[in-house]
């Protein structure tokens, strides 16, 4: 372990304190396993020398000396100060997430990057453990009920695989806080989790390897992925019969214009495409339709202006006097209709 973690590569700026919460988390959850303190920091000491030159002095000795400091506590100090330099920030931290997302005691969503963001979880649970944990009513029951509940929805979501490429990124370059969850999920529950999580992150690999490959592909194609999508309504469809006929009812249905001494005249053109595009697309009663419905909303409604059009009742020379307005409504509720 000490090896890995001296080979590791760091950006010189951010190594410090990066360095002193990696090194505090992996010694008090990880060293307690060596069983004398002599073992202990032979274990760190004996690491190769070779791997420990890609660290600059100066970061190494932070290292040297954080890590010789940890280990020079037993473990029940180390425990004791993980406690001190975490409880008061935690408590206050998942206060706030309360505060912020949860209203009266009623459970709302965290996205994932939120979790993820709170690296502090597993440290708070096990405070819940402890001797400052063991209160069973109130804010601390509800707490710890939302964090072992989101806990088990990620667990859930990465096995079930229900997790973007994206939000793997944010997890792989969140390795440890990933180690610290599956520490306090059941060691079956953990195993599989793990398990699975490996082979989502080969999956992610070899999808990141064709990126360049996707990225160069698409440069070469766009100007003609343009042409194909500029291209809103073609011309020719945008001046047939039943577009026309479609359109200017609904450009006059939209403007309240009375509709009962008007019918489409095949001479008459109006408009412009991306014009006549935006009044179906808000007349069609589909929220982002595919050109297959908004073509099926066209077609339906032209039908039934036809029909309406051809109708004795909807003549207003002939009905006027008695029906004044049939046609202006028949129109609004065949437009309904087609929606």
């Amino acid at each position: 372990l000490w090896m890995k973690m001296l080979a590791l590569e760091f950006p010189v700026n951010e190594i410090k304190k990066e360095l002193e919460c990696i090194i505090l988390d992996i010694v008090s959850d990880r060293v307690f396993n060596i069983p004398t303190m002599q073992l202990k920091l032979q274990a760190f000491v004996c690491a190769e020398t070779e791997k420990r030159t890609q660290f600059p002095d100066s970061l190494r000795n932070v290292f040297l000396n954080v890590a010789v400091e940890i280990l020079s506590f037993s473990g029940n100090e180390i425990y004791d100060q993980s406690v001190a330099l975490n409880f008061d920030k935690v408590f206050h931290l998942i206060i706030k997430i309360i505060e912020e997302r949860y209203v009266e005691n009623k459970l709302f969503e965290v996205s994932l990057n939120d979790l993820l963001n709170y690296e502090f979880w597993p440290s708070f649970l096990k405070l819940y453990n402890s001797e400052f944990g063991q209160k069973q009513k109130g804010i601390w029951k509800f707490i710890v009920e939302c964090a072992l509940g989101k806990l088990e929805s990620l667990c859930s979501d990465i096995h079930g695989g229900n997790i973007s490429f994206i939000e793997m990124k944010t997890i792989r370059n969140k390795r440890l806080q990933l180690n610290l969850l599956c520490d306090v999920i059941k060691p079956a529950r953990s195993n599989e989790l793990q398990n699975d999580v490996i082979e989502r992150l080969k999956e992610l690999d070899y999808f990141e390897n064709y990126v360049l490959k996707l990225k160069y592909f698409l440069c070469h194609i766009r100007n003609k992925l343009i042409d194909a999508f500029a291209q809103l309504i073609d011309e020719k469809e945008f001046r047939s019969s039943h577009f026309q006929c479609v359109y200017q009812y609904l450009r006059r249905h939209i403007s309240h214009s009375p509709l009962d001494r008007f019918s489409y005249n095949p001479r008459v053109f109006e408009g412009e495409n991306v014009e006549c595009l935006q009044v179906l697309l808000k007349q069609c009663g589909v929220k982002d339709p595919s050109w297959s419905e908004l073509k099926h909303f066209v077609d339906f409604l032209n039908t039934q202006l036809r029909s309406c059009e051809s109708s004795i009742f909807c003549n207003e020379d002939i009905v006027g006097d008695v029906m004044p307005g049939l046609k202006t409504f028949v129109v609004k509720f065949m437009i309904r209709m087609s929606k």
